[in-house]
């Protein structure tokens, strides 16, 4: 992987400044939908992420087949990257070897570990994670976008699910929260909009007890 330093601001692009995994600190341009870094001979490269994954078998229990819940999630946040305009390549080892022997980190630890270090996650054909599923800051900082700016519709309406839980109109959570998957907004976020908004009330409830 290309080393990285601070990449020169331009017009019409965004800088951040984030940690990279090994402690380094380097500046990431956002060109239009795309996360840029800059490379050493001063020019731009495209961040791309790549998961090495098996996709875990279907879960069957009393109330039928269901997907792995863990699973699932970690999928709804490499959909939250590529919303954010970060390619993100699925590969299942036993399905594309050839995938594996192109790149030597992932053949290398496939050889030493089995499938105990999957997934592995690349950032630009480097690893940054194994063995895990990452958090949705963990991969916002491993492309550089830790910091990163909401878009103002999306604020709007988290704010707006929010502020419906906090005055108690459950009906009123329910179609803010319609709206907000229409737009793409995650169920995590969702919840967590939700969630945020109920605290709130408990604690202006038990404010009004005391």
């Amino acid at each position: 992987m290309p080393s990285l330093h601070a990449a020169s601001g331009q017009m019409g692009n965004a800088e951040t400044q984030d940690v990279l995994p090994d402690g380094g600190l380097t500046r990431f341009r956002v060109a239009g939908s795309h996360t840029l870094v800059s490379t050493e001979n001063g020019g731009a490269q495209m961040v791309s992420v790549t998961v090495f994954r098996h996709i875990p078998p279907p879960i069957i229990g009393m109330v039928g087949v269901v997907q792995d819940p863990a699973f699932e999630a970690f999928e709804e946040r490499l959909e939250w990257l590529e919303a954010l305009g970060v390619p993100v390549e699925r590969l299942d080892p036993a399905i594309a070897p050839d995938e594996v022997m192109a790149h030597q980190a992932v053949h290398e630890l496939l050889l030493a570990e089995g499938d105990r270090c999957l997934p592995l996650i690349l950032v630009n054909d480097a690893v940054v994670s194994r063995a895990t599923y990452p958090s949705r800051a963990q991969l916002a900082r491993a492309v550089g976008r830790g910091r990163y700016e909401v878009p103002a519709g999306v604020a709007r309406r988290l704010a707006a699910i929010g502020a419906a839980a906090a005055i108690g109109l459950a009906d009123e959570v329910h179609r803010q929260a319609e709206r907000g998957r229409e737009m793409g907004i995650s169920e995590e976020s969702v919840g967590l909009a939700s969630d945020a908004g109920a605290a709130l009330r408990d604690a202006a409830h038990m404010h009004t007890l005391a």
